[in-house]
């Protein structure tokens, strides 16, 4: 090697390209040796795990569907029915003593009133009357399969009406405060 005796310290186009050479042909042993070494192992481990996986969603989905069910078929047998659900959301629109409208998150919900309904404010029962439009309402609800929703209980979280107090001691639902300028942490 004609780089390895020079004393000027001069490097040549020749020296450079054996340096690289040799550098890659190294490079490309040990990208070669991790490739046949990760493929084995990795890709076993991962197939052995796939195959379970497949296995596993397949014993639930017979585990489900099993004969005799009791289910029926249509549009909303892969649906599970829930009987009993809550609602939160602002009060839209009253029909005294039929119905209500709530605006959820989801869109807007219509329920119905019956005489057994309960409407609490800070804990004490207060008539249908104390319901506002605005007024930030928890509604539990007892559905039936034909889709009707009837109100079991109806809690009134935050009123806009000055008839009915507001206890401050009870946590309500509140928007976080607008920060008005950024804070340094130094």
């Amino acid at each position: 090697m004609s780089f390895l005796k020079r004393t000027n310290g001069q490097i040549t186009s020749r020296d450079l390209a054996i340096t690289a050479g040799a550098t890659l042909a190294i490079a490309a042993v040990m990208i070669a040796v991790f490739a046949v070494l990760g493929g084995r192992s990795g890709q076993q481990g991962q197939d052995d795990q796939t195959t379970e996986r497949i296995n596993q969603i397949k014993q639930q989905a017979s585990s489900e569907a099993a004969p005799g069910s009791g289910e029926a078929d249509g549009p909303d047998a892969g649906v599970a029915f829930e009987p009993r659900a809550t609602y939160t959301g602002t009060l839209s629109n009253r029909e005294p003593q039929a119905s209500i409208t709530l605006s959820t998150a989801s869109g807007e919900e219509t329920i119905l009133l019956s005489r057994d309904t309960v409407i609490t404010a800070n804990g004490s029962a207060v008539p249908e009357s104390g319901l506002s439009i605005g007024d930030t309402l928890r509604v539990d609800v007892e559905r039936s399969r034909d889709g009707a929703q009837t109100a079991l209980a109806v809690a009134i979280l935050r009123s806009t009406s000055p008839t009915v107090p507001t206890n401050v001691s009870m946590p309500t639902l509140q928007p976080a405060p607008v920060q008005t300028r950024p804070v340094s942490p130094y």
